[in-house]
């Protein structure tokens, strides 16, 4: 459905309907850089016979180390996300009973008019698909909604300021929707950009592994390589 046919629906603009956890990174990258501090570790204290152009046991222990670092992060980041999303998803159905709220007022206290479309903009509030007056849906746009709704209720002699859900309870709820929005665009931001290093670094110890398992292949006869590369840590030709 869409959010703007639905006067109870929760704002997204980045955010899910439903409080969904993200899937978590694939199991095999956390697998690769666990070997990757496997054969780093042996490399070094037991194969120091092993010296290759292409790498080295220091190099790959601290990039398979920053790269499960990474990989923890990423986790970490993932349930601050969905605990924050959860926090957003409620501060929203908070204002949005309170928009309930203010209609009330201003009906009330306008009653002889038959129409408050006028009034209800002075709010900050705009029609949906329906021509029922709301907050937006969009909660980047809700949060300058929202700074013209308490400006408004700040004004000398408002009518509604101290009514039921009156200034002090939407200068709590702007706040409190502005700081998860903030903190919901901070941690998408962040989100990337580890994603990003991820991407990279695994790159980088997957080619070291390969260049490993290729140079113990290169020098040693077939039978020796098998052995070689099991002692490494090495299970599977593949990772």
């Amino acid at each position: 459905m869409n959010n703007k046919s639905n006067p109870n629906a929760n704002p997204t603009d980045g955010e899910d309907k439903k409080v969904n956890r993200k899937r978590p990174l694939p199991v095999r990258y956390l697998a690769v850089a666990t070997l990757g501090v496997e054969v780093s570790n042996r490399w070094a204290n037991q194969y120091q016979q092993l010296q290759m152009p292409t790498a080295n046991p220091n190099s790959l222990l601290t990039d398979s180390q920053n790269l499960l670092a990474l990989i923890q992060q990423q986790d970490e980041l993932e349930t601050d996300k969905f605990n924050n999303t959860k926090e957003l998803l409620a501060i929203n159905k908070t204002l949005n009973q309170g928009v309930s709220q203010l209609k009330k007022h201003i009906k009330s206290e306008y009653s002889q008019l038959k129409n408050w479309d006028s009034y209800f903009k002075e709010y900050g509030l705009e029609p949906n698909s329906r021509g029922m007056y709301e907050l937006t849906a969009d909660n980047s746009r809700r949060v300058v909604a929202l700074e013209k709704l308490v400006a408004k209720l700040s004004e000398p002699q408002n009518p509604f300021a101290r009514k039921s859900f009156g200034l002090a309870e939407w200068v709590q709820a702007k706040n409190e929707h502005e700081t998860a929005w903030n903190n919901s665009n901070t941690m998408r931001s962040n989100r990337s950009n580890i994603s990003n290093q991820i991407t990279t670094l695994l790159a980088t110890v997957r080619e070291s592994l390969s260049n490993v398992q290729k140079y113990v292949n290169a020098v040693n006869k077939p039978v020796d390589a098998k052995a070689i590369k099991r002692g490494l840590g090495f299970l599977k030709e593949s990772f």
